[in-house]
């Protein structure tokens, strides 16, 4: 269960803002096949599970575009 691991295992964006409301964090789920994503700010309102390739699709498009 997601839930069970320590709050530790979430990585934050560095993208993320605490005043403005807009928080994302992710971490690998166990055997590194799949990425859960949620929104810091309620957590319990799911958590969107995304597999490990795609995850790193997105964030190879994301840092590629110009600032």
């Amino acid at each position: 269960m997601l839930h069970s691991l320590p709050e530790n295992t979430w990585h934050k964006s560095p993208y993320s803002s605490d005043t403005d409301g807009n928080c994302v964090a992710c971490r690998k789920l166990p055997h590194g096949e799949t990425v859960a994503v949620h929104d810091t700010k309620d957590p319990t309102r799911g958590t969107l599970h995304i597999p490990a390739p795609a995850w790193n699709a997105f964030l190879s498009a994301v840092t590629a575009q110009p600032a």
